[in-house]
């Protein structure tokens, strides 16, 4: 049985490996299988639904998830300490492996079924909606909460849009503590704050 796991598992990472560097319209049944070094039947055996089932596999286990970052700052007192912790920790996830899924994840979405489409929403919708709730600890105001989310999610992945992946921070001087920082800033001192509970 170990053998089956293995096997699977081993056509699961070739199909995830050529799927993030040549796309899934490019890749075939066949490069998979060969990369692996099994037959096509072994392949189908163990994703009878072939290609498009170890895409949806491959969606699944390298959807980025950031939920626990939230969680990584629950020491945070404040607004302005949360948004600092959440910054710092997205901007370091930004330069991992995370990142060059979530690229690929940009690129593929055109090709996605409505069904994997919906659950990439699914999937995205948990860490806003966790974030929404812990900001929540320290904003009265649903709305406002939503505010802060919503820039802090543009800001932050816009920042990963620019100076990441078209590695713009090559070219230029930019302090991300400071940018960090007064992102944290401007968000909670426009915020109605409220003691965090303990």
């Amino acid at each position: 049985m170990a053998d089956r796991t293995n096997r699977r598992d081993e056509i699961l990472d070739s199909a995830r490996t050529l799927f993030i560097n040549q796309g899934y319209e490019t890749t075939s049944v066949r490069q998979i299988a060969e990369q692996v070094g099994c037959t096509e039947a072994a392949l189908y055996y163990h994703f009878p639904g072939g290609k498009r089932a170890l895409f949806g596999e491959v969606l699944e286990t390298n959807l980025p998830s950031w939920v626990n970052l939230i969680t990584a700052c629950g020491e945070a007192e404040t607004l302005e300490e949360f948004i600092r912790g959440v910054g710092h920790l997205l901007i370091t996830e930004a330069n991992t492996a995370k990142l060059n899924h979530l690229r690929w994840l940009m690129t593929e979405y055109p090709t996605l079924s409505d069904e994997e489409k919906e659950h990439v929403h699914y999937k995205q919708s948990l860490f806003r909606h966790a974030l929404i709730e812990r900001i929540m600890r320290y904003v009265p105001d649903r709305r406002e909460a939503e505010h802060i989310m919503w820039t802090i999610m543009f800001t932050l992945f816009g920042y990963t849009g620019l100076m990441v992946n078209l590695d713009v921070k090559s070219e230029v001087s930019f302090d991300e503590d400071a940018f960090i920082a007064s992102l944290a800033a401007r968000l909670a001192h426009g915020a109605t704050a409220i003691k965090p509970e303990p």
